[in-house]
């Protein structure tokens, strides 16, 4: 009797096998699948890979020097960087925008550099959907967007 049931049990747990191992494998790779899909996204998210012009008015060794300028424009901000302290009162996005915020600048007679950053694409974006109404509103609307950028900037670099 033993001879006849051994190949039907066999045969029983072996397909109850297959299809334990075809369950745990599927798991497994849409397990993985999902979490690499997650990982490109957050990682495209944060990484500073979008280039933007930031209109510098200063680089310092001396911090506190640096933070005198920064209390002189209100707006600006102070980034370290590479052992000095660089202070910017403006960031903006293509040469339009960067001209125009130049030009103004000048005006006032400030001394400004325009230097090409790294911003995340997020801020990229934001900086994207202002530039249609650049040459359209007053300065003082522009310096308020720009107050909001320069503080998401500082926050983002921090």
């Amino acid at each position: 009797m033993c001879f006849f049931l051994k190949p039907k049990c066999y045969d029983d747990l072996g397909d109850f096998m297959k299809k334990s191992l075809k369950t745990i494998l599927f798991s497994v790779i849409l397990g993985i699948s999902l979490s690499v899909v997650t990982l490109y996204y957050l990682t495209k998210e944060t990484t500073l890979n979008e280039e933007v012009n930031a209109l510098q008015i200063g680089v310092y060794q001396n911090k506190e020097n640096a933070q005198k300028v920064v209390e002189s424009y209100p707006g600006s901000i102070m980034i370290e960087e590479d052992g000095f302290y660089r202070v910017y009162i403006a960031i903006a996005l293509g040469n339009g925008w960067t001209d125009t915020l130049e030009k103004h600048y000048e005006e006032e007679n400030i001394e400004v550099y325009p230097k090409s950053i790294k911003v995340s694409k997020q801020l990229y974006e934001e900086l994207d959907q202002y530039t249609n109404v650049i040459g359209k509103v007053d300065w003082n609307v522009l310096a308020k967007i720009n107050q909001e950028l320069m503080k998401k900037l500082k926050g983002e670099v921090l």
